[in-house]
């Protein structure tokens, strides 16, 4: 998975300075005021999505790879592995 390029406020409060800070935030609020009062929840639910999305990113990425080989020569896959699987285990897949 690629890693994720947003930037949290924090980080936005680090690189910005308070006059661009302020204006994005007046952009917000001037289109929040064109949503009807009774979305505004749905807005708040959205950016809420977005922040738990964020720390899934985050979480996923935190994850470190396992290296490959890992458990070389510790399994062994049987030579019939790939055979039609037999006629009773077939029909509980089917259902019948």
């Amino acid at each position: 998975m690629g890693s994720c390029n947003m930037v949290t406020f924090k980080d936005y409060l680090d690189k910005r300075n308070m006059g661009q800070i302020m204006a994005t935030w007046n952009d917000i609020l001037v289109a929040l005021q064109r949503i009807p009062f009774n979305r505004w929840p749905e807005v708040l639910n959205f950016i809420l999505f977005l922040a738990s999305q964020e720390r899934n990113m985050e979480a996923i990425q935190s994850v470190s790879q396992r290296p490959f080989g890992l458990c070389q020569g510790q399994l062994v896959v049987p030579a019939d592995f790939d055979a039609p699987l037999p006629d009773e285990i077939l029909r509980e897949f089917e259902g019948a």
